[in-house]
């Protein structure tokens, strides 16, 4: 994310938390890049969320795409 992205991101983020969101989820677009589908979430509030195991997969990316390192 370049640093305008995230300066947007951050003042969207804080409209929502005062709008009493919890956080939000979005299309990844390091996904969508690789041609694979999934999903990104940011918590404003960590301690918000209950830990699942074996629900979190984690990849790498790079410009010819992406490797599947592990799940959590």
């Amino acid at each position: 994310m370049d640093g305008k992205s995230y300066v947007l991101f951050m003042v969207f983020s804080k409209y929502l938390i005062n709008k009493g969101f919890g956080g939000v989820a979005y299309r990844s677009t390091g996904m969508a890049l690789a041609g694979l589908q999934g999903k990104c979430l940011t918590l404003f509030n960590p301690e918000d969320a209950i830990y699942v195991q074996g629900e979190m997969e984690v990849y790498e990316y790079y410009k010819a795409g992406c490797t599947f390192l592990k799940k959590y």
